[in-house]
């Protein structure tokens, strides 16, 4: 049904936006590349006769407008980046989506229901990590006064950004979707992951999208003189710090998938080599697809926390910085995709996503589901990131699919 060509072409030519010199690409939210990006998007939509409208946040969203006034089913991801990303992870779910909706126009005319395409402005969270703005604005989560809160390295506020490229942070509300507007949300993603190229198999459909925690420990002791202090005698915060990341690793193998817990920034004083450090802050994220598992990984990682500080002499502060619950995915849309993927004779597996999505704010005021395409070696956030062409051309013609039986 899809154009698989076209598709191929529309990621490498939407790829070149953002590319770095030095691999990779960055396009992060309202910068010059990602103005571009938006723009071709624009002509791609319109090109596949989309009514085309940028929301008061930026996100863009392209309607085929159906014969009914039922609620619109919604498809699509992001197309920002993160620094050095590659051309796939949020664009291609974009891509698919317009191409899918293209065929479907031109197979079938106008839909029954409402299809709507849609590209969110921002989910990574990398130039001002405020991770997931776009779907924030259309479920009605960003807090008042925040978009002149959160600052880029530069020093330049969400707000100030928006308004440097005509948009209008007071208009944020206008972005607000209803539930009753929306009657399901599909996103088609790269998986990000090698569970799929693991097992061999060519699709997976979601079953839920992780929860996530992040913890800040700080690991305080004393600081001597490296020369002079006996190892006897010392209270080393960075050797006990050590001890609990190992102790951290432990905790996430011995629950077992899908839990995870990644040490991912460490700050230490005073950082000089002729030192016994005195202190260290350390970041802790914590994954997984079920409530009850992620709260027994962030209570454990706690308990081992205190007993490698109790054994060292220290002193140590867990706090939780964030904290998102799990969010499964809709049963309803689980059964349409697995009955889409069977009727066409793809192998399909159920499984959870360890990475937020857009799909997962989306769940907050509408049904939403998933479908992945294998990563190769589980690549992603690199420039190494790759899915085999046949795989990115069968995702997206299961996406039509499923978007038939959805609206036609």
């Amino acid at each position: 049904m899809i154009d698989g060509e076209q598709l191929l072409r529309f990621i490498d030519c939407l790829g070149s936006y953002g590319r770095l010199a030095c691999g990779g690409i960055y396009r992060p939210v309202y910068s010059g590349a990602w103005v571009e990006a938006t723009e071709q998007l624009t002509r791609w939509m319109e090109h596949a006769g989309m009514c085309v409208r940028r929301d008061a946040a930026g996100n863009l969203w392209g309607l085929i407008e159906g014969d009914s006034p039922l609620p619109s089913v919604v498809a699509g991801s992001h197309i920002d980046t993160v620094t050095g990303g590659g051309q796939l992870d949020g664009a291609y779910g974009v891509l698919a989506a317009i191409v899918a909706a293209a065929a479907l126009q031109r197979c079938h005319g106008a839909p029954r229901r409402t299809l709507e395409v849609l590209a969110f402005c921002e989910e990574e969270g990398s130039r001002f990590s405020v991770s997931g703005w776009g779907c924030r604005a259309i479920t009605g989560r960003i807090k008042p006064g925040e978009a002149d809160g959160a600052r880029d390295a530069e020093g330049v506020s969400i707000g100030d950004a928006m308004r440097g490229i005509g948009l209008d942070p007071g208009e944020l509300p206008t972005a607000v979707r209803k539930p009753s507007e929306i009657a399901a949300y599909l996103e088609l993603h790269v998986e990000q992951g090698g569970i799929l190229e693991h097992m061999q198999v060519p699709i997976g459909v979601v079953t839920s999208i992780v929860g996530a925690t992040k913890m800040q420990i700080e690991v305080t002791g004393r600081q001597d003189h490296a020369g002079t202090t006996p190892m006897s005698l010392r209270r080393d915060a960075l050797v006990g710090a050590s001890a609990m990341v190992v102790a951290i690793r432990g905790v996430a193998a011995s629950i077992g998938d899908p839990a995870v817990a990644t040490v991912g920034k460490l700050y230490i004083e005073p950082d000089q080599i002729n030192v016994v450090p005195g202190f260290v802050r350390f970041t802790v994220d914590v994954r997984h697809a079920g409530r009850e598992g992620q709260l027994e990984l962030v209570r454990r990682i706690g308990e081992e926390c205190e007993k490698v500080a109790e054994q060292h002499q220290l002193q140590v502060d867990v706090r939780v910085l964030r904290d998102s619950a799990p969010a499964p995915m809709h049963p309803d849309l689980i059964n349409l995709l697995s009955a889409t993927a069977q009727d066409a004779g793809v192998p399909y597996a159920l499984m959870p996503s360890g990475a937020g999505h857009d799909a997962k704010g989306m769940s907050h005021i509408c049904p939403a589901a998933m479908l992945f395409v294998p990563s190769v070696d589980g690549r992603s956030h690199c420039p190494e990131e790759h899915t085999e062409p046949r795989d990115l051309v069968r995702g997206a013609e299961l996406l039509a699919r499923a978007l038939e039986r959805l609206c036609y």
